[in-house]
């Protein structure tokens, strides 16, 4: 067969002779031949197309009856127009990308710190104001930086766009991952469905993005959850074959056993395992509820709430304790919705509690009140419980951040489950080494000690009957956790293998006690450990909390309330979107995608006109 024939123009390699330009004023410009008397470019390096052109256009001009030494100057002078005109349409359009790239900039780190929208412009009239003091280059170039709050609403929305492209690239290379849904209520009473996703690709690489957010109108029910859960996958092209963890907070139509999401999914996918776990974060400010505190609240925040009322006690009381140079200037409220602000407001009242009590008696009239305040039985109670909460706290910092793999967050509750059986048993032997502040209150009656130690057994107890679904997963915590240390035995049959020739193994031994799991899973051969790749690349993508959920909500009831009701969801979700994003959105990108329709249809240089005759 015979090859196919190229066109003579594409096998040599043609330019612009140096005699066109002085007999039809044609010089090279990006690769093709162009007239510089109209600027217009012929396709072929060919002087027929080239004489007709000139003969066709310009040839009843002043051009035609020039000599060879008027042309040659023309040439050099059209030569120079023309570049110092495209000179200067570079200068004008890389002024105005810097400008564009800088307002991308700044939109960026106004979403990032979940500032309002409107103060783009408050930050370019700054920015201005320092212009007047300091001399700076392209002072003119700032007025052109784009921040008015419609201007930044749209830059947020395309660099939320990108992360969310950048997010669906990822999602492809995913050999499985998880999600995080949390319902929440922001100011103005409308509930949101936040989902996360967490997954993890070959390369054992971790991320966490938020993945959609969903308005909930009327009632709220699991069906209604579900179909946005459905949605929500679909938009992501996530596909459903990869999920292998659900974690939720503790509600019924989340968990609901007829009618709850959870419920749906499984009959939706009977042959789909995946692991349901309900948020430890959720639970764990469950079952505090065990204790009955409510005695002791109720005093401490008809306190503060007296202190810190509008009026005279509080900068009285302020400018007491900076008197006595106390620890703390200030008492803290306490929120319900926030699990860890009691055991705040507690130890910030014990710390400071003789200071308390004397400005309260030299305010007579409120010291009646609080009579309460200094009754012995009262006050061994509340250091009972402050210490007890101080544990809580502890162990409430530790299940917060991103990225916690689930076998470490699940070690941190079964080592408060031992502290609490220790601290039990201290009790019973009338030990307070682990109660400091009940330590202070000695002597402490029997009668008090049984009924702490009750307390904490309840505590325990309650612990125990919460958290059966991670103890049904104890055995593929350890595996991933403690590979070397697990009985081949006990581990599923399709691991036994594997995890056999693995405990075998010096090298791997060694490489998993001198590396994070993070990387010994990394380094792992995947060719010979298969099984216990894909096994380990499953825990690791699960969430263990929906504490990002929780982060986001609060960052929702700050930005869309009664007084910023005109926020829409799809701003919300970029706004939402930027602020809670590890990934690094392409604002070079962006802002050259805003100039490749302009420099498509931007105009040529100006016709050039011919010489007055003389």
């Amino acid at each position: 067969m015979m090859a196919c024939r190229k066109r003579a123009v594409d096998c040599k390699c043609r330019v612009v002779q140096d005699k066109w330009c002085l007999k039809y004023f044609f010089i090279q410009h990006d690769g093709r031949p162009e007239c510089l008397i109209c600027n217009v470019e012929i396709p072929e390096f060919k002087e027929y197309h080239l004489a007709r052109h000139f003969n066709t256009r310009h040839s009843n001009t002043v051009y035609a009856y020039m000599n060879d030494s008027d042309r040659r100057k023309h040439a050099d002078g059209l030569r120079r127009s023309q570049a110092a005109q495209r000179n200067a349409q570079i200068r004008q359009n890389t002024a105005q990308r810097a400008a564009t790239l800088a307002g991308y900039v700044v939109a960026y780190k106004i979403a990032q710190k979940n500032k309002p929208y409107s103060e783009g412009e408050f930050t370019k009239h700054c920015m201005t104001a320092v212009t007047n003091f300091v001399r700076l280059e392209n002072i003119n170039l700032l007025e052109s930086v784009g921040l008015s709050q419609a201007t930044v609403t749209t830059r947020v929305d395309d660099i939320a766009s990108d992360l969310s492209a950048q997010l669906k690239q990822r999602i492809e290379k995913f050999k499985c991952f998880s999600l995080a849904m949390d319902i929440s209520a922001d100011r103005s009473d409308f509930a949101q469905l936040l989902i996360y996703i967490r997954g993890v690709d070959d390369d054992f690489t971790i991320t966490e993005e938020l993945a959609s957010l969903h308005s909930l109108q009327g009632t709220i029910t699991g069906e209604m959850i579900y179909n946005k859960f459905s949605e929500g996958l679909q938009n992501l092209n996530a596909p459903i074959s990869k999920l292998c963890n659900i974690t939720t907070d503790f509600v019924p139509n989340m968990i609901g056993n007829i009618s709850g999401f959870s419920r749906i999914f499984r009959n939706q996918h009977p042959n789909h395992d995946v692991v349901f776990f309900h948020c430890i974060i959720h639970q764990d400010a469950l079952f505090k509820a065990v204790m009955d505190i409510s005695h002791v609240t109720r005093v401490i925040i008809q306190l503060i709430s007296m202190i810190r009322s509008q009026g005279a006690p509080l900068p009285q009381f302020q400018d007491f304790l900076m008197a006595v140079d106390a620890d703390y200037c200030q008492l803290l409220y306490h929120s319900e919705g926030r699990w860890a602000s009691c055991g705040y407001m507690f130890e910030r009242v014990w710390n400071i509690k003789e200071e308390i009590q004397d400005f309260l008696k030299i305010r007579t009239e409120q010291w009646a009140d609080f009579k309460m305040y200094v009754d012995r039985d009262w006050h061994t109670e509340f250091a009972f419980y402050t210490d007890v909460l101080e544990h809580y706290n502890k162990l409430n910092r530790k299940l917060q951040g991103r990225k916690h793999f689930i076998d470490e967050t699940w070690g941190f509750l079964r080592s408060f489950k031992a502290k609490l059986v220790l601290l039990y048993n201290s009790l019973d032997a009338s030990d307070l080494t682990h109660f400091t502040r009940l330590l202070s209150m000695e002597p402490v009656s029997p009668a008090k000690m049984l009924a702490f130690s009750d307390i904490l057994k309840k505590l325990h107890a309650e612990y125990e009957t919460r958290f059966q679904d991670f103890y049904h997963m104890q055995m593929s915590l350890d595996t991933f956790s403690m590979p070397f240390n697990v009985d081949p035995e006990t581990v599923p049959a399709e691991l036994q293998l594997e995890i056999i020739e693995m405990q075998c193994s010096n090298h791997l031994k060694q490489l998993f006690l001198n590396t994070s799991k993070e990387d010994f899973y990394k380094a792992l051969p995947k060719a010979e450990f298969p099984k216990i790749t894909a096994h380990a690349q499953k825990i690791m993508a699960m969430f263990a909390s929906s504490y990002l959920t929780e982060h986001t909500a609060s960052t929702i009831k700050l930005r869309k309330n009664s007084m910023t009701h005109r926020l829409t969801d799809e701003q919300l979700f970029s706004l939402l979107k930027v602020t809670s994003s590890q990934l690094a959105p392409g604002l070079t990108e962006l802002m050259l995608s805003q100039f490749q329709n302009v420099e498509c249809t931007s105009p040529a240089p100006a016709t050039a006109e011919p010489p007055n005759e003389q």
